[in-house]
């Protein structure tokens, strides 16, 4: 497995974290438990699918969607070769970028479809 983390231009520090690609070539499922850790991310998916398992059953991820902040850990598991990037907001980012309150992600992974913001659905297409 390959984990890149890219640290975002000084003008965006106050609100990316940072950005990061991972890319496994090996399409053996592997099981990732991931723990809380106050961000909210934009991930993109250009690799096989990924499931997550929030709150008792798998659901195959999209291939963009939002990861809202979570209280709890869950788990991620891809389905063959995995090809992600995604930008870790900071805190108060998704407000500050989108309008959007973030109480409303928490806990949620959706689809960037749903999301009732058109500059954010937009970045799937870049």
């Amino acid at each position: 497995m390959k984990f890149t983390r890219i640290a975002p231009h000084p003008d965006l520090k106050e609100l990316i974290e940072c950005y990061w690609i991972m890319e496994n070539d090996d399409p053996v499922p592997i099981i990732q438990k991931i723990i809380p850790d106050g961000f909210t991310e934009l991930v993109f998916h250009y690799g096989d699918e990924f499931r997550t398992k929030i709150t008792g059953e798998w659901q195959t991820q999209s291939r963009s969607l939002l990861a809202g902040q979570i209280s709890s850990y869950f788990y991620l598991e891809n389905t063959g070769k995995a090809g992600i990037i995604a930008v870790k907001l900071k805190p108060a980012a998704l407000t500050q970028l989108f309008g959007l309150p973030i109480s409303l992600y928490t806990d949620k992974v959706v689809d960037l479809d749903t999301v009732l913001n058109d500059d954010l659905r937009g970045l799937k297409e870049i």
